[in-house]
């Protein structure tokens, strides 16, 4: 449930912002479609509560609005709400949750959710270890031109500290 009160201030906090960007009637137009219920309104102020200015910031409040698109099958607001529940912003720290989230939005082909997921499978956050899958998601986000899943692959292949499987060239140890 959203707290009525605290999305109120925020909203008056967003309002001076836009206004001193010269962007006030655009930004206040968004946020009345947002608490309307205009889906991509909400996703769009969620990004203003999460990542705007430091005087608006609010991430449990951007969960909510994230939240809320998502459940409106927006992929987008799945892939930063992965974020927030990896990272424990605004809400409680949850890999799973995160991975999950992630797995929506690369489903739908964002690169970074792709590349995130990879990640957690990497490290085993979230989501049991799995280097095979790891590296076939980073080859897949690399493909889509992320430059951290490119990066990512060229360090695994130029590693020495790696232990290669004679069989499998692509199994690596110590990652």
């Amino acid at each position: 449930a959203f707290d009525m009160d605290s999305t109120l201030i925020n909203i008056e906090c967003i309002d001076e912002v836009a206004d001193a960007a010269g962007r006030k009637a655009e930004v206040a137009a968004i946020t009345e479609a947002a608490m309307r219920g205009d889906n991509t309104a909400g996703l769009f102020l969620a990004r203003l509560l999460d990542k705007g200015p430091k005087s608006i910031q609010n991430p449990k409040e951007a969960s909510q609005w994230y939240a809320k698109a998502s459940a409106a099958g927006l992929p987008e607001a799945d892939l930063w709400l992965g974020q927030l529940y990896e990272e424990g912003r605004g809400i409680e720290r949850d890999e799973r949750k995160a991975f999950r989230h992630y797995q929506i939005a690369a489903e739908e082909g964002m690169e970074e959710a792709i590349y995130r997921s990879a990640m957690l499978y990497d490290q085993g956050k979230g989501v049991e270890r799995d280097t095979r899958k790891a590296r076939d998601l980073f080859a897949v986000a690399a493909d889509k031109g992320h430059k951290g899943a490119k990066d990512f692959l060229d360090r695994m292949m130029r590693s020495s500290d790696r232990e290669v499987d004679p069989f499998n060239p692509f199994k690596f140890g110590k990652f």
